[in-house]
């Protein structure tokens, strides 16, 4: 069992080797010559460890041989753009019954205590590979569904508090946007990580049938089929990523109610000037006959003096014939 190693940027030159992986599983603090014996008495094989230069979820059964006998090869891998990310290899001799098995990437020693945990409760069942392989998907299944609720709870109770509204650039940067799309992001990435272990678990459905049963519950006499096991492990992961849909579902909803509530205060805006335009043009159009008679009459070219009573007589009817044909278009537009 060795632990992941994080690599920050705090370490130039180890970073700089490194730096094109996600914080890689190959990278791990053993020298170098300890850890290939390592690989060479567990019969682990290269291509376990090309896959965790980047790890994927991933679940793979290889057919193989060591010095001439037959083996059976399990590679379980968590992608590393997940937290606790972790890959495991497990070889199986079915013929002398001995298994061994690499675990790469674990966390904290608590994971080392429930592996040890889970094996110790299956002692009676050491020559049985699935044994190893339960113990991963049960540490994976901690490790994702605490993050599965984590995110899901809080996208939740960002928004109901509204952070998924652009606000002023004032706030703290723990109330900024950017913290709400980065977690709805990761929300989505862990969606699809789901899905992909339910494809995943369906190719380990189909290993199950040549596996026998294990002492799932510590409970003694009590038995459980691989099939039966992997299907639970199936339907729990499937449950998460219904979840994760749900909560982006609601994350698009208030968006969308945002978008609405946005659109009619837009619309409001828009009638509030129409409805200025409007009584502009209307007391422009009131005035302008007037307008046009006295610029008229005030040209030299007549002699308008002592007159003055000729504007009104002018401008009146002017004006009047022009509200009356204002009226009698509103009215046509009404009819149509």
């Amino acid at each position: 069992m060795c632990p992941r190693k994080e690599i920050s940027e705090a370490n130039p030159k180890e970073f700089a080797r490194v730096q094109h992986y996600r914080m890689a599983l190959s990278w791990i603090p053993i020298q170098k010559g300890k850890f290939k014996d390592v690989l060479t008495r567990m019969h682990v094989p290269s291509v376990f460890m090309d896959m965790v230069k980047r790890p994927r979820t991933v679940f793979k059964k290889l057919k193989s041989s060591v010095q001439g006998q037959p083996c059976e090869v399990y590679i379980l891998s968590v992608d590393s753009i997940l937290t606790q990310y972790m890959a495991m290899s497990v070889t199986y001799f079915p013929k002398t019954q001995q298994v061994f098995g690499l675990f790469l990437g674990y966390g904290s020693p608590d994971d080392v205590t429930n592996m040890a945990s889970k094996l110790f409760n299956n002692r009676a069942f050491v020559n049985n590979p699935f044994v190893l392989v339960s113990a991963f998907l049960e540490l994976e299944r901690k490790h994702r569904l605490r993050q599965v609720d984590n995110m899901v709870d809080g996208l939740r109770i960002k928004i109901s508090k509204g952070q998924h509204i652009q606000k002023s650039n004032k706030e703290t940067s723990d109330d900024q946007p950017e913290t709400f799309y980065e977690l709805y992001n990761q929300v989505g990435v862990l969606r699809s990580q789901l899905n992909m272990w339910k494809l995943q678990l369906d190719k380990l459905l189909t290993a199950c049938p040549t596996l026998p049963p294990f002492n799932a519950l510590s409970t003694e006499g009590f038995m459980l089929e691989p099939t039966d096991y992997v299907t639970e492990i199936r339907e729990i992961f499937e449950e998460s990523a219904m979840r994760c849909e749900n909560v982006m579902q609601a994350t698009s909803l208030a968006f969308q109610k945002e978008l609405a509530e946005v659109a009619r205060q837009d619309s409001k805006v828009a009638i509030g000037d129409a409805q200025q335009m409007k009584a502009i043009a209307l007391l422009t159009m009131f005035f302008l006959p007037a307008t046009a008679v006295a610029g008229f009459m005030d040209a030299p070219v007549y002699d308008w003096e002592n007159k003055g009573h000729y504007f009104w007589y002018i401008a009146g009817p002017l004006t009047g014939a022009v509200m009356l044909m204002y009226l009698v278009w509103t009215t046509v537009l009404k009819t149509r």
